[in-house]
């Protein structure tokens, strides 16, 4: 019995140091892993923030001043409800070498029944994609382009990564400027 408790006492100290082993080359990698995509990086808090438009107004614009406002720098869309008027998407169809987007203005009333995305409100910068339905209950999407204009009110919902910043450094790959996950100073 004491030959198996002591190899298994061994088999653990081994376990043991391996994966203090791979923890500090994950820690390695990730301090020098510029591109981060598939690093995750985890925030210390979260704060939120509120806001209703009303009719006319339009939807990203009401994002981008309120994440302004807020000054978030990690900003994510955690809801929205309303209705717009007309919205402008562009649809998936580009590509690094192809870069015809189809871009798409959709008049006429419907329910948002889904946007998300990504803010930054210091530079400006959203990644939004919203799903809408019709009167008859078809629904299109895309990524928001603009010209999502209120009808009745949209009701916004935002989060911020207290401890990250979001920027948006252009991709040779994607041929787009795409998310990049940062830790804040």
């Amino acid at each position: 019995m004491n030959t198996l408790n002591g190899a298994l006492a061994l088999f653990a100290s081994a376990l043991t140091g391996a994966l203090v082993l791979a923890l500090a080359i994950i820690r390695k990698e990730r301090k020098d892993h510029s591109n981060n995509a598939e690093r995750p990086t985890t925030s210390k808090g979260c704060r939120v923030a509120a806001i209703r438009l009303h009719p006319g107004q339009e939807v990203r614009a009401g994002i981008l001043e309120l994440a302004c406002r807020e000054n978030f720098e990690a900003g994510f869309v955690m809801t929205c409800v309303g209705s717009v008027t007309k919205a402008r998407l562009r649809l998936a169809k580009a590509t690094a070498s192809n870069k015809s987007n189809e871009i798409r203005l959709f008049e006429g009333k419907h329910e948002i029944l889904s946007l998300v995305g990504t803010v930054n409100g210091k530079d400006g910068s959203s990644h939004l994609h919203a799903s809408l339905g019709d009167e008859f209950g078809n629904v299109v999407g895309g990524h928001v382009v603009g010209d999502m204009e209120v009808f009745t009110t949209a009701e916004i919902v935002l989060g911020e990564c207290n401890s990250l910043k979001w920027t948006r450094p252009f991709d040779k790959a994607t041929g787009f400027h795409e998310l990049s996950v940062c830790e804040r100073d």
